[in-house]
Protein backbone atom coordinates (compact mmCIF):
# COMPACT_ATOMS: atom_id res chain seq x y z
CA UNK A 1 0.00 0.00 0.00
CA UNK A 2 1.92 3.04 -1.47
CA UNK A 3 0.56 6.38 0.68
CA UNK A 4 1.54 9.61 -0.12
CA UNK A 5 2.06 11.86 3.08
CA UNK A 6 0.90 15.67 2.20
CA UNK A 7 0.06 19.33 3.26
CA UNK A 8 1.67 22.54 3.66
CA UNK A 9 5.16 23.66 4.32
CA UNK A 10 6.35 23.23 7.76
CA UNK A 11 3.35 21.26 8.50
CA UNK A 12 5.15 18.63 10.52
CA UNK A 13 5.08 15.58 7.41
CA UNK A 14 8.54 14.19 8.02
CA UNK A 15 8.24 14.82 12.14
CA UNK A 16 5.15 12.59 11.57
CA UNK A 17 7.03 9.97 9.35
CA UNK A 18 10.13 9.83 11.85
CA UNK A 19 7.48 9.16 14.44
CA UNK A 20 5.52 6.42 12.71
CA UNK A 21 9.16 4.80 11.99
CA UNK A 22 10.12 5.12 15.60
CA UNK A 23 7.42 3.59 16.83
CA UNK A 24 7.74 0.63 14.78
CA UNK A 25 11.54 -0.31 15.53
CA UNK A 26 12.60 1.07 12.25
CA UNK A 27 15.15 3.37 14.13
CA UNK A 28 16.79 2.92 17.38
CA UNK A 29 16.32 5.43 20.68
CA UNK A 30 20.08 6.04 20.68
CA UNK A 31 20.10 7.13 16.66
CA UNK A 32 16.73 9.04 17.78
CA UNK A 33 18.67 11.00 20.30
CA UNK A 34 21.55 11.52 18.08
CA UNK A 35 19.62 13.06 15.71
CA UNK A 36 18.03 15.43 18.37
CA UNK A 37 21.33 16.71 19.95
CA UNK A 38 22.54 17.13 15.82
CA UNK A 39 18.81 19.17 15.25
CA UNK A 40 18.55 21.44 18.34
CA UNK A 41 22.76 22.39 17.46
CA UNK A 42 21.81 23.58 14.09
CA UNK A 43 18.50 24.67 14.24
CA UNK A 44 17.85 25.54 17.83
CA UNK A 45 14.51 23.00 18.10
CA UNK A 46 14.01 19.07 17.87
CA UNK A 47 13.75 18.05 14.65
CA UNK A 48 15.27 14.43 14.90
CA UNK A 49 12.20 12.55 13.66
CA UNK A 50 12.88 14.69 10.72
CA UNK A 51 15.95 14.20 10.22
CA UNK A 52 15.43 10.42 9.75
CA UNK A 53 13.92 11.26 6.39
CA UNK A 54 15.64 15.00 5.97
CA UNK A 55 19.07 13.75 5.55
CA UNK A 56 20.70 16.24 3.48
CA UNK A 57 22.88 19.20 5.03
CA UNK A 58 20.13 21.88 2.44
CA UNK A 59 17.18 20.16 4.13
CA UNK A 60 18.60 20.18 7.64
CA UNK A 61 19.21 23.90 7.47
CA UNK A 62 16.04 25.30 5.74
CA UNK A 63 13.90 22.59 7.94
CA UNK A 64 11.64 21.96 4.91
CA UNK A 65 12.11 18.85 2.97
CA UNK A 66 13.23 19.28 -0.85
CA UNK A 67 13.09 15.96 -2.52
CA UNK A 68 10.34 13.03 -2.33
CA UNK A 69 11.30 9.82 0.15
CA UNK A 70 10.04 6.67 0.40
CA UNK A 71 10.12 4.57 3.74
CA UNK A 72 11.08 1.32 3.92
CA UNK A 73 7.57 -0.28 3.94
CA UNK A 74 6.07 -0.95 7.75
CA UNK A 75 4.02 -3.85 8.64
CA UNK A 76 0.90 -2.39 10.45
CA UNK A 77 -1.05 -5.41 11.52
CA UNK A 78 -0.44 -7.35 8.38
CA UNK A 79 -0.46 -4.88 6.01
CA UNK A 80 2.51 -3.19 4.08
CA UNK A 81 2.11 0.13 4.49
CA UNK A 82 5.13 2.31 1.82
CA UNK A 83 4.36 6.02 2.90
CA UNK A 84 6.18 8.29 0.68
CA UNK A 85 7.11 12.13 1.98
CA UNK A 86 6.42 15.16 -0.19
CA UNK A 87 8.06 18.49 0.22
CA UNK A 88 5.39 21.59 0.51
CA UNK A 89 7.37 24.35 -1.06
CA UNK A 90 6.87 25.84 -4.50
CA UNK A 91 10.35 24.68 -5.21
CA UNK A 92 9.21 21.31 -5.04
CA UNK A 93 6.44 20.54 -6.97
CA UNK A 94 7.82 17.99 -9.21
CA UNK A 95 8.70 15.74 -6.14
CA UNK A 96 5.06 16.04 -4.60
CA UNK A 97 3.49 14.95 -8.27
CA UNK A 98 5.97 12.31 -8.44
CA UNK A 99 5.13 10.90 -4.44
CA UNK A 100 1.40 11.54 -5.87
CA UNK A 101 1.00 9.85 -8.86
CA UNK A 102 2.58 6.90 -7.38
CA UNK A 103 -0.12 6.80 -4.22
CA UNK A 104 -2.98 4.66 -3.57
CA UNK A 105 -3.78 6.82 -0.98
CA UNK A 106 -3.03 10.58 0.49
CA UNK A 107 -2.56 11.24 4.46
CA UNK A 108 -3.32 14.78 4.69
CA UNK A 109 -1.38 16.51 7.58
CA UNK A 110 -2.90 19.94 9.05
CA UNK A 111 -1.28 22.39 11.70
CA UNK A 112 -3.42 23.87 13.98
CA UNK A 113 -1.13 26.67 14.68
CA UNK A 114 -0.93 28.00 11.10
CA UNK A 115 -4.02 29.16 8.85
CA UNK A 116 -2.90 28.53 5.57
CA UNK A 117 -4.65 25.66 3.29
CA UNK A 118 -3.85 26.39 -0.15
CA UNK A 119 -1.48 23.76 -0.75
CA UNK A 120 -3.37 21.24 1.06
CA UNK A 121 -6.17 21.39 -1.05
CA UNK A 122 -4.04 21.62 -3.77
CA UNK A 123 -2.85 18.32 -3.33
CA UNK A 124 -5.90 16.97 -2.06
CA UNK A 125 -7.60 18.22 -5.86
CA UNK A 126 -4.57 16.92 -7.48
CA UNK A 127 -5.32 13.29 -5.64
CA UNK A 128 -8.70 13.23 -6.32
CA UNK A 129 -8.21 14.37 -9.84
CA UNK A 130 -5.97 11.48 -11.19
CA UNK A 131 -8.46 8.69 -8.85
CA UNK A 132 -6.65 8.54 -5.83
CA UNK A 133 -9.76 7.77 -4.22
CA UNK A 134 -8.78 7.18 0.01
CA UNK A 135 -7.95 10.02 2.15
CA UNK A 136 -6.83 10.08 5.79
CA UNK A 137 -5.87 13.14 7.64
CA UNK A 138 -3.70 14.09 10.76
CA UNK A 139 -3.89 17.37 12.81
CA UNK A 140 -0.37 17.54 14.04
CA UNK A 141 1.65 19.66 16.68
CA UNK A 142 -1.29 18.78 19.34
CA UNK A 143 1.53 18.92 22.05
CA UNK A 144 2.03 23.41 20.55
CA UNK A 145 -1.52 23.97 21.60
CA UNK A 146 -1.71 22.15 24.05
CA UNK A 147 -3.98 19.23 23.41
CA UNK A 148 -6.73 21.28 23.02
CA UNK A 149 -9.76 19.73 21.83
CA UNK A 150 -11.16 23.12 20.43
CA UNK A 151 -8.19 23.41 18.50
CA UNK A 152 -8.38 19.95 16.57
CA UNK A 153 -12.08 20.70 15.86
CA UNK A 154 -11.41 23.84 13.92
CA UNK A 155 -8.63 22.65 12.41
CA UNK A 156 -10.88 19.50 11.51
CA UNK A 157 -13.40 21.73 9.96
CA UNK A 158 -10.95 23.37 7.66
CA UNK A 159 -9.65 19.87 6.56
CA UNK A 160 -13.31 18.93 5.53
CA UNK A 161 -13.94 21.74 3.90
CA UNK A 162 -10.50 21.56 1.79
CA UNK A 163 -11.66 17.77 1.43
CA UNK A 164 -15.03 18.81 0.11
CA UNK A 165 -13.55 21.31 -2.08
CA UNK A 166 -11.02 18.86 -3.41
CA UNK A 167 -13.82 16.28 -4.34
CA UNK A 168 -11.93 13.78 -2.30
CA UNK A 169 -13.58 11.40 0.99
CA UNK A 170 -11.63 11.90 4.10
CA UNK A 171 -11.92 8.83 6.35
CA UNK A 172 -10.78 9.99 9.76
CA UNK A 173 -9.34 13.16 11.02
CA UNK A 174 -7.00 12.06 13.91
CA UNK A 175 -5.54 14.25 16.63
CA UNK A 176 -1.60 13.70 17.38
CA UNK A 177 1.99 14.54 18.29
CA UNK A 178 4.72 13.28 16.40
CA UNK A 179 7.14 14.70 18.79
CA UNK A 180 5.58 13.00 21.57
CA UNK A 181 4.32 10.00 19.45
CA UNK A 182 0.87 10.52 20.76
CA UNK A 183 -2.04 8.77 18.87
CA UNK A 184 0.84 7.41 16.70
CA UNK A 185 0.44 3.78 17.21
CA UNK A 186 -1.06 3.79 21.08
CA UNK A 187 -4.04 5.79 21.88
CA UNK A 188 -3.41 9.31 23.96
CA UNK A 189 -3.58 9.42 27.34
CA UNK A 190 -3.19 13.19 26.99
CA UNK A 191 -6.52 13.77 24.82
CA UNK A 192 -9.28 11.41 26.39
CA UNK A 193 -11.41 13.72 24.70
CA UNK A 194 -10.72 11.58 21.26
CA UNK A 195 -12.35 8.45 21.11
CA UNK A 196 -11.25 7.65 17.14
CA UNK A 197 -8.57 5.51 15.74
CA UNK A 198 -4.58 5.91 16.34
CA UNK A 199 -3.10 6.90 13.04
CA UNK A 200 -1.18 3.39 12.30
CA UNK A 201 -4.69 1.77 13.02
CA UNK A 202 -6.37 4.30 9.88
CA UNK A 203 -3.64 3.34 7.62
CA UNK A 204 -4.42 -0.47 8.90
CA UNK A 205 -7.68 0.08 7.51
CA UNK A 206 -6.78 1.53 4.10
CA UNK A 207 -8.11 -0.57 1.21
CA UNK A 208 -5.26 -2.44 -0.82
CA UNK A 209 -6.54 -1.33 -4.70
CA UNK A 210 -6.77 -3.85 -7.29
CA UNK A 211 -3.78 -4.58 -9.20
CA UNK A 212 -3.83 -5.08 -12.60
CA UNK A 213 -1.31 -7.73 -13.14
CA UNK A 214 -2.39 -8.80 -16.55
CA UNK A 215 -1.90 -6.04 -18.10
CA UNK A 216 1.55 -5.86 -19.63
CA UNK A 217 4.46 -4.97 -17.12
CA UNK A 218 5.02 -0.97 -17.45
CA UNK A 219 7.63 0.44 -14.39
CA UNK A 220 7.85 4.21 -14.31
CA UNK A 221 11.59 5.42 -13.98
CA UNK A 222 11.71 7.87 -10.36
CA UNK A 223 15.30 7.50 -10.57
CA UNK A 224 17.99 5.96 -11.76
CA UNK A 225 21.90 5.15 -10.72
CA UNK A 226 24.04 5.18 -13.43
CA UNK A 227 27.10 3.25 -11.54
CA UNK A 228 24.83 0.27 -11.08
CA UNK A 229 22.96 0.83 -14.05
CA UNK A 230 19.69 0.63 -11.97
CA UNK A 231 16.11 1.92 -12.08
CA UNK A 232 13.77 2.45 -9.26
CA UNK A 233 10.26 2.78 -9.10
CA UNK A 234 6.79 1.30 -8.53
CA UNK A 235 5.45 -0.93 -10.89
CA UNK A 236 2.43 0.09 -12.29
CA UNK A 237 0.86 -3.06 -14.12
CA UNK A 238 1.50 -6.49 -14.26
CA UNK A 239 4.63 -8.33 -13.07
CA UNK A 240 8.89 -7.46 -13.93
CA UNK A 241 10.35 -10.76 -13.85
CA UNK A 242 14.78 -11.72 -13.92
CA UNK A 243 15.60 -12.14 -17.51
CA UNK A 244 12.21 -10.06 -19.11
CA UNK A 245 13.41 -7.91 -22.30
CA UNK A 246 12.65 -4.40 -21.29
CA UNK A 247 12.33 -1.23 -23.33
CA UNK A 248 12.07 2.18 -22.69
CA UNK A 249 10.15 5.00 -23.96
CA UNK A 250 10.51 7.10 -25.34
CA UNK A 251 14.43 6.26 -25.88
CA UNK A 252 13.31 3.01 -27.44
CA UNK A 253 16.28 1.82 -26.02
CA UNK A 254 16.11 -2.35 -25.15
CA UNK A 255 17.84 -4.47 -22.60
CA UNK A 256 17.10 -7.12 -20.14
CA UNK A 257 16.45 -6.90 -16.74
CA UNK A 258 19.10 -8.56 -14.98
CA UNK A 259 18.40 -8.58 -11.63
CA UNK A 260 15.47 -7.19 -8.80
CA UNK A 261 15.44 -5.88 -5.55
CA UNK A 262 13.23 -4.54 -2.79
CA UNK A 263 14.67 -2.89 -0.05
CA UNK A 264 17.75 -4.97 0.02
CA UNK A 265 15.81 -8.45 -0.81
CA UNK A 266 16.52 -10.04 -4.11
CA UNK A 267 13.38 -10.88 -6.17
CA UNK A 268 12.48 -13.47 -8.86
CA UNK A 269 9.46 -11.23 -9.89
CA UNK A 270 7.52 -8.33 -8.53
CA UNK A 271 3.82 -7.33 -9.10
CA UNK A 272 2.33 -3.94 -9.44
CA UNK A 273 2.50 -2.02 -6.36
CA UNK A 274 6.15 -2.64 -5.43
CA UNK A 275 8.90 -0.28 -5.26
CA UNK A 276 11.62 -2.10 -6.95
CA UNK A 277 15.34 -1.60 -8.20
CA UNK A 278 16.38 -3.13 -11.60
CA UNK A 279 20.12 -3.67 -12.71
CA UNK A 280 19.97 -3.38 -16.80
CA UNK A 281 21.55 -5.15 -18.82
CA UNK A 282 22.32 -3.71 -22.47
CA UNK A 283 21.07 -0.23 -21.95
CA UNK A 284 23.47 2.37 -21.86
CA UNK A 285 23.35 5.38 -19.20
CA UNK A 286 22.40 8.21 -21.75
CA UNK A 287 19.57 5.79 -23.08
CA UNK A 288 17.72 6.17 -19.86
CA UNK A 289 16.54 9.11 -17.32
CA UNK A 290 13.96 9.89 -14.79
CA UNK A 291 10.29 10.01 -15.77
CA UNK A 292 11.14 7.65 -19.01
CA UNK A 293 8.71 4.86 -19.06
CA UNK A 294 10.12 0.80 -18.82
CA UNK A 295 7.51 -1.91 -20.15
CA UNK A 296 8.43 -5.78 -21.58
CA UNK A 297 9.60 -5.88 -24.81
CA UNK A 298 6.41 -8.06 -26.40
CA UNK A 299 4.48 -5.36 -25.73
CA UNK A 300 6.17 -1.96 -25.50
CA UNK A 301 5.25 1.25 -24.07
CA UNK A 302 3.65 3.92 -25.82
CA UNK A 303 5.27 7.95 -26.38
CA UNK A 304 3.52 10.87 -27.40
CA UNK A 305 3.62 13.85 -29.52
CA UNK A 306 0.27 14.55 -29.50
CA UNK A 307 -2.44 13.47 -26.48
CA UNK A 308 -6.44 13.69 -26.42
CA UNK A 309 -7.15 14.20 -23.05
CA UNK A 310 -10.58 13.52 -20.91
CA UNK A 311 -10.67 15.85 -18.20
CA UNK A 312 -12.50 17.43 -14.59
CA UNK A 313 -11.22 21.08 -14.71
CA UNK A 314 -11.03 22.52 -11.51
CA UNK A 315 -9.89 26.19 -13.14
CA UNK A 316 -12.16 25.86 -16.30
CA UNK A 317 -10.98 29.34 -17.48
CA UNK A 318 -7.54 28.15 -18.18
CA UNK A 319 -8.30 25.50 -20.48
CA UNK A 320 -8.12 27.58 -23.39
CA UNK A 321 -6.28 26.83 -27.05
CA UNK A 322 -2.38 28.27 -27.31
CA UNK A 323 -2.40 28.14 -23.45
CA UNK A 324 0.58 26.26 -22.02
CA UNK A 325 0.39 24.20 -19.41
CA UNK A 326 3.10 21.51 -17.71
CA UNK A 327 1.21 17.96 -17.71
CA UNK A 328 2.36 15.25 -15.41
CA UNK A 329 1.99 11.38 -16.17
CA UNK A 330 2.97 9.13 -13.92
CA UNK A 331 6.52 10.00 -13.27
CA UNK A 332 7.53 12.11 -16.67
CA UNK A 333 6.33 15.98 -16.90
CA UNK A 334 6.29 17.82 -19.77
CA UNK A 335 5.42 20.85 -21.26
CA UNK A 336 2.28 20.69 -23.51
CA UNK A 337 0.19 23.67 -25.78
CA UNK A 338 -4.01 23.08 -25.63
CA UNK A 339 -4.23 22.33 -29.38
CA UNK A 340 -8.18 21.81 -29.08
CA UNK A 341 -10.61 22.22 -25.73
CA UNK A 342 -14.19 21.07 -25.89
CA UNK A 343 -16.75 20.58 -23.14
CA UNK A 344 -18.75 17.19 -23.24
CA UNK A 345 -21.17 17.29 -19.90
CA UNK A 346 -18.61 16.92 -16.85
CA UNK A 347 -15.81 16.57 -18.92
CA UNK A 348 -13.60 18.59 -20.92
CA UNK A 349 -11.47 17.27 -23.86
CA UNK A 350 -7.88 18.48 -24.51
CA UNK A 351 -6.20 17.89 -27.15
CA UNK A 352 -2.39 18.55 -26.55
CA UNK A 353 0.83 19.20 -28.61
CA UNK A 354 4.06 18.18 -26.42
CA UNK A 355 6.86 20.91 -26.84
CA UNK A 356 10.01 19.90 -27.04
CA UNK A 357 12.27 17.63 -28.49
CA UNK A 358 11.48 14.31 -26.64
CA UNK A 359 8.05 12.67 -26.57
CA UNK A 360 5.73 11.94 -23.36
CA UNK A 361 6.10 8.07 -22.69
CA UNK A 362 2.21 7.67 -22.12
CA UNK A 363 -0.69 5.24 -23.03
CA UNK A 364 -4.41 4.89 -23.81
CA UNK A 365 -6.77 4.65 -20.56
CA UNK A 366 -8.14 1.38 -22.85
CA UNK A 367 -5.03 0.30 -22.59
CA UNK A 368 -3.72 1.08 -19.44
CA UNK A 369 -5.89 3.16 -16.91
CA UNK A 370 -2.93 3.59 -14.26
CA UNK A 371 -0.15 4.94 -17.10
CA UNK A 372 -2.88 6.99 -18.93
CA UNK A 373 -3.67 9.27 -15.34
CA UNK A 374 -2.80 12.94 -16.61
CA UNK A 375 -2.24 16.11 -14.30
CA UNK A 376 -2.14 19.83 -15.77
CA UNK A 377 -1.04 22.42 -13.85
CA UNK A 378 -0.50 26.09 -14.41
CA UNK A 379 0.96 29.14 -12.67
CA UNK A 380 -1.43 31.21 -11.43
CA UNK A 381 -1.57 34.19 -8.85
CA UNK A 382 -0.04 32.52 -5.48
CA UNK A 383 2.04 29.49 -7.10
CA UNK A 384 1.15 26.43 -9.35
CA UNK A 385 -1.63 24.65 -9.29
CA UNK A 386 -3.07 21.51 -10.62
CA UNK A 387 -5.69 23.05 -12.98
CA UNK A 388 -7.21 20.00 -14.40
CA UNK A 389 -6.93 15.79 -14.50
CA UNK A 390 -8.05 12.84 -15.64
CA UNK A 391 -6.77 10.49 -18.53
CA UNK A 392 -5.29 9.77 -21.72
CA UNK A 393 -7.56 8.34 -24.60
CA UNK A 394 -5.84 9.12 -27.48
CA UNK A 395 -2.24 9.00 -28.13
CA UNK A 396 -0.52 10.13 -31.59
CA UNK A 397 3.27 9.20 -31.54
Amino acid sequence: MNVAVVGEAGCGKSMLLGSLLHSFSKAPDSFIERLRRESIALSGEDRGYAYLLDKSMEERRLGHTLEVKACEPLEIRGKAVRLVDTPGLERGVHSLMSGLMQADAVLAVADPTSSSTAKLEDCLTTAALISVAQCIAVVSKMDAVGYSKAAYESTALVVEEAAKSAGIDVTAIIPVSARERENIAEPSSKMSWYSGPTLAESLAKLREPERLLSLPMRLPVQRYYERPNVITGVVATGVAKVGMELVLAPSGAKGVAESIESWGARLEEAKAGEDIGVKLKGIARYQVKRGFLAGSADSPPKSAREITARVHAKVPDVLKPRRSLLAYVHQARAQCQILEAASEGEHTMLKLKVEGTRPLPVEEHSLNPVVSRIALRAQLRGGSRTVAGGVCIEVLE
